[in-house]
């Protein structure tokens, strides 16, 4: 894995199959494009504990694996203050992103659109996750269970602005789960 450039043009490029792209201090990226390819695919990004991975532009396109595109373990972080995670999916759940027990996610722009999964087409939030929206748009997500978000038991998430919309659910809660 290489990247090149500042933070307002990053480039990655991944020459062979890389697994996981791990965060562990903190990343902020303007302008990330990452598509993934048949050749070179890379499972996920992982933000392990203490980590923080900001997205203020730029996309994240193409992944699929067991889980979602973005991981955001215990501990971790994830911002999202622009850019696009589009055309994403995952085999369980978290089409886009996967939220354990512990992490946090901040939206407050962006677009989070076409990824699927089993459950959470967009966001899994698991546990006692916390996901707070105060802008952006998470639309045209599909999944079995949470077309758009799937929120767990003991989940939490807090609405203040942004769109959740045009959402499918094959068998329960469209939008929202």
């Amino acid at each position: 894995i290489q990247l090149v450039g500042t933070s307002e043009d990053i480039v990655l490029t991944i020459s062979t199959s890389a697994g996981s792209f791990d965060v562990q201090g903190g990343l902020s990226v303007a302008g990330l494009e990452f598509t993934n390819s048949y050749w070179a695919s890379i499972s996920r990004f992982t933000v392990r504990d203490g980590g923080v991975f900001t997205i203020a532009g730029g996309s994240i396109y193409g992944v699929s694996a067991n889980s979602a595109a973005i991981m955001v373990e215990s501990g971790g972080v994830l911002n999202v203050e622009g850019g696009m995670i589009n055309g994403n999916s995952s085999y369980y759940n978290g089409g886009a992103v996967y939220l354990q027990a512990g992490a946090r996610m901040n939206m407050t722009d962006g677009e989070i659109t076409e990824n699927y999964s089993n459950a959470g087409g967009a966001v899994y939030i698991e546990g006692d996750a916390e996901f707070y929206m105060s802008g952006g748009t998470i639309s045209k997500n599909n999944a079995s269970y949470g077309g758009g978000i799937y929120i767990g038991a003991e989940g939490y998430m807090e609405l203040l602005d942004g769109a959740i919309a045009e959402n499918a659910s094959y068998s329960s809660g469209g939008g929202i789960y």
